[in-house]
């Protein structure tokens, strides 16, 4: 069971109260769909001296299938890590250059020409 800081995944009360994500949308946390060997937490608790929880990006499915890796980044000043999410790069298509007709008409730039 993955937990943030505030809100429990498996409770679907808030997520359609909130009406930001539909419970089908969200069914695991991706840290952990990514990365299902390790076993990482971001939330250090001081009094109990212990890492105790993993924060969620809450993010959809469709953004989810987008996502290469999510790294947990080290702090020392704070009691959670940050996250740092890395997305899948997308194949650019290459485009045939076209003159920006705008140019032509700007007197300014007509005059270097």
């Amino acid at each position: 069971k993955e937990c943030g800081r505030m809100f429990n995944v498996t409770s679907t009360f808030y997520l359609n109260a909130r009406g930001a994500f539909t419970p089908d949308q969200i069914k695991y946390g991706n840290r952990r769909r990514l990365n299902p060997e390790k076993k990482e937490y971001t939330f250090y608790s001081n009094p109990h001296k212990s890492w105790s929880q993993l924060d969620i990006i809450w993010m959809n499915v469709e953004i989810g299938n987008e996502l290469e890796t999510i790294e947990i980044m080290t702090n020392v000043w704070a009691d959670n890590n940050p996250l740092m999410i890395i997305w899948k790069r997308r194949k650019k298509t290459r485009r045939r250059w076209t003159l920006n007709s705008q140019i032509v008409k700007e007197k300014e730039y007509v005059t270097k020409i």
